[in-house]
């Protein structure tokens, strides 16, 4: 016996089958390209070559892609929600082994279904009106809150609106309780702690949607204005004004300043009518109140004045005290005095007493007595009782018939001492006959800078009068031309001060009448017109009349075009008022018109390198002494691109290897660009300038390269594509050129039968011839190549199948 082992060949006699048959899938509109979506999975019992099967799908299909042997479906074009929204493809598994003997191969199919899904596109946006509620409202709404979100569906619902910062008590919330779904009202948790707080709160919103992925919105601050503070009401800085003034104050004579606070831009002062306006006068715009008239003619003590605003709703009381300025003259009882005396009367004599009376108080109203007598005289008089005693011997013969004399009486008055006189047999009074008068020295203008702190001195005003005494006393006061009532004067010295801050830009010239009097009975007085020139000092800044500047350029723009001019204006005059420009901002690519302002470009720009500049642009004035006065202005250039880019593949070239049993469809690259512009110059599409008869097509969009012909190594080895990228951009387009190298790979097909040349082979061989012995040698031809072209022998059948035996390899 013998032992035989029979080896049991495979024999591809088995179909590829899928499980499970049927796949969906859910994915994003925005999908970028590549993506890997899905996987499909066939097996084949058979081993070996036999085993081995392609994917590929039925029909043609732009925006998928099947790898022909793993089953992985790629996105390959770009999708879009509105024009379709689900894509219901069939897969097919070729077997090779069937596809190379002339069999269509197909096995069974799978189906997959693909859903588009609405991407979450854009983030909430918040939208907030404020307002200051009503103090009697039980629930006050500080603010409304709209919420828009441009997404349909799920991804434009928003979800929630919170308030993420500025409440650290967390006394705010927000309602949805408007008449709109995304509507949401600012209102209080708790009472407003509004005293830690008093200006108010500067809340940070946040929306987000219920969309997936979710999106937030940018924050929002809403600033929640303090509603007690909005509502103080404006109010004199004193309900009650109290000053006192000399009682010989003349008119012009400063009272007070009352004011408003917050002052108004409008504020107008008046005094309220009444029986002591008469003797006073209001600046409507300063609240300078001055006195109008003199009041040592009308007998008061006190005045009361009322100022109001000019609606009348705002009032004030100034209560102006009249301080006893000694302005009464001792009185003598009688005009004159007459007395008679005998010579013989010792000395020291009593000869008569003079008396007089002050209505003045205190020491105003003390009196004392003294001959004013240039010649010696044989009497005195006792300063404090007013006896007129003799003070030597009287003779008739020697003396002078009669004395006349004047006796004095003066009062302790402070600052100014009155006196009055009385003739001892005949009186002789002094009159006041001499107006004051201005010195010669009295300017017609004086130049002062606008800069001039309060209580500088401007200028010391000189006068005079020819009188004595009471009558020849000089006062000064400016009774017109001080409308701002920048200006004060000295009543007694004449000295000219600032009393408040002057402004060029607003008044730069005033003409003040300089009003002097004296003190006698009836007043007399002088006036001069003072010409106050206004001189300008650096105290403005330039302003701009933007805060601040943007202007969008091409990238493209040359140097030296002008971008934009940009304008500061000063209100000093001359060089303080002159204003140059510079650049504070290192850069190189922008340069500005120190003059003008023009700004203009001064190097290459190149979006793509930088997309916006933040420049700072400085104006400054050109005072020549002090310091120079600038400000800042921010100005924003953002360059619009220019299609000036042309696409470049990522890598430079390509070259691939491909199966020539690959099925129809199947992606044998992927080409990648990169194109920095914006917009559709950034947009590239990508087509084949040579496709050999349609042998390949490429996909505009994702630039897949497929197949759309078999391939075959035997007729040829290598295919050299010439892509191109090319961009949308107007109204230039741009491309560049890329070369793919493809070189089919060799797969054993087997195409062709063996067969033997000869139709019949003829043979001899002896009837006792051994076992083993060699009769003829049959040779067969195949026009395969490699291993599908090797031969093998057998004999089928015949009259000699048994007893003959063939070589199978030699034949």
């Amino acid at each position: 016996w013998t032992k035989v082992n029979i080896q049991v060949l495979d024999m591809n006699d088995l179909r590829p089958l899928f499980s499970p048959t049927t796949y969906s899938v859910t994915i994003a509109e925005s999908t970028p390209l590549r993506t890997s979506v899905a996987q499909v999975t066939a097996t084949d019992a058979d081993i070996g070559s036999n085993g081995e099967f392609y994917y590929y799908f039925k029909n043609k299909v732009d925006l998928f892609s099947v790898h022909p042997t793993s089953g992985v479906i790629s996105l390959s074009g770009r999708l879009n929600y509105d024009e379709k929204n689900r894509y219901d493809l069939e897969i097919l598994a070729v077997d090779r082994g069937m596809k190379l003997y002339g069999n269509n191969g197909v096995s069974s199919t799978a189906k997959l279904y693909v859903h588009i899904e609405r991407i979450n596109e854009h983030a909430p946006t918040i939208h907030v009106v404020t307002h200051i509620p009503f103090s009697l409202d039980r629930e006050p709404t500080y603010a409304v809150v709209t919420v828009d979100d441009l997404d349909e569906g799920a991804n434009g619902e928003i979800e929630s609106v919170s308030i993420v910062a500025g409440d650290p008590l967390d006394q705010f919330f927000l309602a949805k309780e408007g008449k709109w779904m995304n509507e949401y009202k600012i209102k209080e948790r708790k009472k407003v702690d509004w005293e830690s707080f008093p200006y108010g709160y500067n809340l940070t919103l946040q929306a987000k949607d219920k969309g997936s992925p979710q999106k937030f919105s940018s924050v929002r601050i809403v600033h929640i204005a303090n509603p007690q503070r909005d509502s103080v009401p404006v109010r004199f800085e004193k309900e009650m004004y109290d000053v006192s003034i000399s009682e010989f104050s003349p008119p012009g004579v400063v009272v007070a300043i009352v004011k408003l606070s917050p002052e108004p831009l409008d504020v107008e002062y008046k005094l309220s009518p009444g029986e002591d306006a008469q003797y006073f006068r209001i600046n409507p715009r300063s609240g300078l109140i001055v006195t109008a008239q003199p009041l040592n003619t009308v007998k008061k003590e006190v005045y009361k004045l009322g100022v109001t605003n000019k609606e009348g709703d705002l009032k004030a009381q100034v209560t102006v005290g009249i301080e006893d300025a000694n302005d009464h003259t001792p009185e003598f009882q009688q005009p004159l005095y007459d007395a008679f005396v005998n010579e013989s009367v010792p000395v020291g004599t009593s000869v008569l007493m003079v008396s007089a009376s002050d209505k003045d108080k205190g020491e105003n109203g003390y009196i004392t007595y003294s001959i004013a007598s240039l010649n010696l005289l044989p009497f005195a008089i006792n300063q404090f009782t007013g006896v007129i005693s003799t003070t030597e011997e009287l003779d008739f013969e020697s003396s002078p018939e009669t004395y006349r004399f004047i006796v004095r009486a003066s009062d302790w008055g402070s600052p100014y001492r009155h006196e009055s006189e009385v003739n001892v047999t005949i009186r002789i009074g002094n009159v006041n006959d001499n107006s004051p008068l201005f010195e010669k020295s009295f300017p017609s203008d004086v130049a002062v800078k606008e800069n001039l702190p309060i209580g500088a001195n401007i200028l010391k005003i000189k006068a005079y009068d020819a009188d004595s005494g009471f009558n020849g006393k000089v006062l000064f006061t400016i009774s017109d031309g001080n409308t701002d009532s920048c200006f004060n004067i000295d009543m007694e010295t004449g000295q000219l001060k600032v009393l408040l801050p002057m402004d060029r830009e607003h008044t730069d010239l005033y003409l003040l009448n300089i009003t002097i009097y004296d003190l006698g009975k009836p007043q007399k007085s002088s006036w001069r017109l003072l010409t106050i020139n206004v001189e300008d000092a650096n105290d403005n800044s330039p302003v701009f009349l933007q805060d601040s500047y943007s202007v969008n350029i091409l990238e493209s723009s040359s140097i030296g075009t002008e971008i934009i001019q940009v304008e500061a204006r000063d209100k000093d005059l001359g060089s303080n008022g002159e204003v140059t420009y510079s650049v504070l901002t290192d850069t190189q690519q922008f340069a500005i018109n120190s003059s003008t302002g023009i700004v203009y470009v001064a190097d290459q720009l190149d979006r793509e390198s930088k997309a916006n500049y933040s420049l700072k642009i400085e104006a400054r004035d050109k005072a020549e002494s002090g310091q120079q006065l600038f400000s800042v202005v921010t100005l924003k250039v953002f360059l619009d691109d220019v299609n000036d880019c042309s696409p470049a593949f990522i890598p430079s070239s390509y070259s691939v290897k491909v199966l020539e049993d690959l099925p129809v469809g199947t992606v044998i690259a992927w080409l990648e660009t990169h194109d920095p512009d914006l917009g559709l110059g950034g947009q590239v599409r990508y087509s084949l300038v040579n496709d050999y008869n349609g042998r390949f097509e490429i996909d505009k969009a994702s630039g897949a390269i497929r197949l759309s012909k078999e391939l075959d190594y035997e007729k040829q080895q290598f295919y050299n594509l010439t892509v191109r990228a090319k961009d949308k951009g107007r109204p230039v387009s741009l491309s560049s050129v890329s070369f793919v190298e493809v070189e089919v790979v060799d797969v054993n097909e087997n195409l062709h039968t063996p067969y033997f040349p000869d139709f019949a082979v003829v043979g001899s061989v002896k009837e006792n011839s051994r076992m083993g012995t060699s009769v003829l040698q049959v040779a067969a031809r195949d026009e395969d190549s490699g291993r599908d072209g090797e031969i093998q022998y057998s004999i089928r059948d015949g009259s000699g199948l048994g007893r003959f035996s063939i070589d199978d390899e030699s034949g």
